[in-house]
């Protein structure tokens, strides 16, 4: 017998309802990648691609193996195909001669490409806090100004802007 109410404009309670917003928070939380293979190659280096819309992103990187003594300069860039353009997201720094165990931050509004020999660091949400990047639809890459030795661990905490947002690394 379906429940009946005696109340003018009642209505049942959606017993769905909890388990939409979960699956909503679901689709829309914070996810991490990771590529553990980047290498300082002569050029262009994809790091991730970024498909099914935008995301709110945060990048690091750990040299995992010495960076040789090839002069060269690192810098972050995201291309896209729409519009079809190549956006440089942070400054270039020299990657020559750099020891396994530095860390690699982006930081501030510049998105200052931020080498710490040290490896570990304090991070002060108010006065460094580490650049977040609006990534549309594209590739996320690392481009240097000269083929150099040595690895780089890269990761990416990104928060995806629709449900059918896909981020894997190349």
């Amino acid at each position: 017998m379906p429940l009946v109410s005696t109340q003018p404009n009642f209505r049942m309670p959606d017993m769905n309802f909890p388990f939409v917003h979960e699956a909503d928070f679901l689709l829309t939380a914070q996810r991490r990648v990771a590529k553990a293979d980047g290498g300082l190659l002569n050029g262009v280096q994809n790091l991730f691609t970024i498909e099914g819309g935008p995301v709110y992103a945060r990048l690091c990187g750990v040299i995992t193996t010495v960076t040789g003594g090839t002069a060269c300069n690192g810098q972050l860039r995201h291309s896209t195909v729409t519009p079809g353009t190549t956006t440089n997201l942070s400054t270039a720094v020299s990657m020559a001669s750099k020891a396994a165990g530095t860390s690699i931050r982006f930081v501030g509004a510049t998105g200052a490409l931020t080498l710490l020999a040290a490896g570990a660091a304090m991070i002060d949400p108010v006065l460094t806090d580490d650049t977040r990047f609006l990534l549309p639809i594209g590739t996320l890459i690392f481009n240097s100004t000269a083929a150099n030795s040595g690895v780089i661990a890269w990761y990416l905490d990104y928060q995806p802007l629709a449900p059918e947002v896909v981020v894997s690394a190349i």
